[in-house]
């Protein structure tokens, strides 16, 4: 771990689009020629994940849940090769293109017994297990955050599996509240019947896949999320400093023990690494069999009594990898120690509620902590704290030898920590950042030559931590040195974590602090709708059903696109060799006293292993209206002036890879006062 500047950088890598100047600035004119030089075909930049963010919908989660009869699509990140990895550009290494063309399911389709927090809902630690992906070291916090029901359940903006298949999440970026919206379409691997990434265990929790998705969103993609530190996850979900411990290998069993126990007493989330990693991979062994280079999390502490009156410390660790095969520890589960008899006849597992579980969770003895773990992360989780924030953008002035300052007044003594935050270094583009040195100071404002100075690689933001020597009541300034890439964007954050909000200003006494845009008030959003996702034809990729129900079309092509379906006067015609089908419904209407016919057509398949090429085409007037279930742009629209009156043709295609995650199916509903040559053709290629 770099804590201290030993050197300075000697690399430096361009990107493109990053600097928001003015026109006449040196800087900005540097970013346009480098953006000519690394923006690649399919336009993404070093600052494509960035710049989307910006770009976000802001879907009306109520609305949704409560109204949607059916799946909503979460169109700011698609389910394809995309956003698994941006394969053949100059902004990837590689190392999961074989994961790229993996097909995309619905988590509530992999697993329908499924509910967001699992059958045990309050005892959420061992839900979370490692898929394919290297990200431990976000997935392995996952269980010590979740090990506080309160915190954890306070990241979850809608807390109930709900038919639209929507999520929103209380998260941070860039140490500013933000809330992150998804849909549960994941990877998914075919052999193991599993999401490829973080999976669903045997408890039955979506959560896990869910919260690693919305990381991958927030960075651009999955394969950006692979590696990483512990602390990225901490300030994601909650915003919090972390302080690492090193060299917990060489500390006495004493030091280590209590270092431990007095960080969970306190609330802490503790993050832990391996010793002897060095120069190893995950799939190298380390103590007790463990996998080196790999990310654990510390979730609580336990003393057992033996029958003679001795106590034995233990404590409690999580691998993500989520099985117990693994562990060679003393305390493995396998191992019958577990059975010995301790104080008042009661069993060392009875006495702090050891359940036998693949699940990851192993425990240590207090001399084994050393031996075990080099370093620690603690996260400085204080219940009741808040954040208050300065949020400064496009700062062209600040440098290492400019420093921009802020200040914040006391009225009485303060515990609090200080950090800055730059623009995520994951959220730029594979290749595109460079660690850089940056350099914190803090003063009373009142004492120009007493100042506290901090200075660190912002791969792992520093903090100036007073938690244990509260501040005096005064006005202080913090001054910020930066050192920018020309990639950057020059954003950076000023945050305070204290036991209350804390104004921060800039010299000009103007603050930027925004109510926060957190939601706690839509916890309990259910669907209000019945569900028609498996009403469309039973369920994905079944053999069509002929609907039973009276159910006649109403003018509303968005609504009778779905109706039509479970109607008994829709006629369907199946192909049971090809695996194809197809049908339409028709009926007139009467729209503001004008006689007019609707039609709802479907051509799809139902073989999850093959691709469809599909289409529809009708001749309707030109006065007609239609929807396409994949959108406008799939179907051309050609006049004919050789009839009389003259009339439009609709040809829509439906183009369905393999990997899709939706239904292999296309609908087109019109409405109109004419229609001749209606033609179906479902195909498989």
């Amino acid at each position: 771990m770099r804590g201290k500047i030993l050197s300075t950088l000697a690399l430096i890598i361009g990107c493109a689009n990053a600097i928001k100047t003015s026109r006449s600035s040196k800087i900005q004119l540097l970013a346009q020629s480098v953006s000519q030089q690394i923006t690649n075909e399919r336009g993404y930049t070093c600052t494509t994940a960035i710049d989307n963010i910006q770009k976000w919908n802001q879907p009306n989660l109520k609305g949704i849940i409560e109204n949607f009869s059916i799946y909503w699509n979460d169109t700011d990140f698609k389910p394809n090769p995309e956003s698994i990895a941006w394969r053949n550009t100059n902004f990837t290494k590689g190392k999961v293109d074989m994961y790229a063309d993996y097909p995309w399911r619905k988590l509530s389709d992999i697993c329908e017994n499924c509910t967001l927090f699992g059958s045990s809902d309050k005892e959420n630690v061992g839900d979370t297990v490692q898929g394919f992906l290297g990200d431990c070291y976000f997935v392995a916090p996952l269980a010590a955050v979740a090990a506080d029901e309160e915190r954890f359940k306070r990241i979850f903006v809608n807390q109930h599996v709900n038919n639209a298949g929507i999520y929103a999440f209380n998260v941070y970026i860039r140490g500013i509240p933000k809330i992150v919206v998804i849909d549960d379409y994941v990877p998914y691997a075919r052999l193991e019947k599993l999401p490829a990434f973080t999976r669903v265990h045997s408890d039955w929790a979506l959560w896990p896949a869910l919260l690693e998705k919305a990381w991958a969103k927030v960075n651009g993609n999955y394969e950006k999320i692979a590696s990483g530190n512990q602390f990225e996850t901490f300030q994601f979900l909650l915003n919090i400093p972390t302080i690492r411990k090193q060299s917990v290998n060489t500390m006495n069993t004493t030091v280590a023990w209590n270092l431990v126990i007095k960080a969970l007493d306190s609330g802490f989330i503790i993050g832990a690494q391996p010793g002897g990693s060095t120069g190893k991979k995950d799939t190298d062994s380390c103590q007790f069999n463990l996998p080196c280079a790999h990310a654990y999390s510390i979730l609580s502490y336990h003393i057992i009594t033996t029958a003679e009156g001795k106590q034995i410390s233990l404590i409690k660790f999580k691998n993500p990898h989520g099985n117990d095969g693994e562990f060679s520890g003393k305390w493995a589960d396998k191992n019958g120690i577990w059975n010995t008899i301790g104080k008042n006849g009661i069993t060392y597992a009875k006495q702090i509620d050891m359940a036998v579980k693949s699940d990851g969770i192993h425990y240590l003895e207090d001399f084994e902590i050393p031996m075990t773990f080099s370093d620690l992360d603690f996260g400085q989780y204080r219940k009741g704290w808040v954040s208050s924030y300065y949020d400064k953008q496009n700062d062209t002035q600040a440098s290492v030898t400019n420093p921009a300052k802020y200040r914040f007044t006391l009225t009485e003594a303060t515990p609090l920590y200080i950090r800055v935050l730059n623009t995520e270094p994951r959220m730029y583009s594979l290749k595109c950042k460079t660690p850089k040195i940056q350099e914190i100071r803090l003063r009373p404002l009142d004492a120009v030559n007493d100042a506290k100075t901090l200075k660190y690689y912002d791969d792992y933001p520093g903090t100036i931590d007073q938690s244990n020597a509260p501040l005096q009541p005064g006005t202080y300034e913090i001054s910020y040195l930066p050192s920018f890439d020309q990639c950057e964007t020059r954003d950076y954050t000023v945050l305070i974590y204290a036991p209350k909000e804390i104004i921060i200003t800039d010299v000009n006494n103007k603050t930027s602090f925004k109510p926060s845009e957190h939601d706690y008030k839509s916890a309990n959003l259910k669907s209000l709708v019945p569900d028609q996702n498996e009403n469309l034809w039973t369920t994905l990729y079944q053999r069509p059903v002929k609907g039973q129900s009276e159910i006649y079309l109403t003018g509303d092509l968005k609504k009778d696109m779905i109706r039509a379906k479970q109607s008994k006067y829709f006629n369907l015609e199946i192909n049971d060799t090809l695996k194809t089908y197809q049908g339409y419904m028709r009926s007139k209407l009467n729209v503001k006293g004008k006689e007019m016919r609707e039609m709802i057509v479907v051509v799809g398949l139902f073989d999850k292993d093959a691709e469809f090429n599909g289409t529809i085409s009708n001749y309707l007037d030109l006065d007609a209206v239609y929807q396409f279930s994949h959108g406008n742009e799939n179907c051309q629209v050609q006049v004919d002036k050789s009839t009389s009156p003259a009339m439009q043709k609709i040809i829509c295609t439906c183009l369905i890879s393999v990997q899709a995650p939706a239904r292999q199916e296309c609908t087109l509903a019109s409405l109109h006062t004419t229609d001749k040559g209606l033609t179906m053709n479902p195909r498989r290629t």
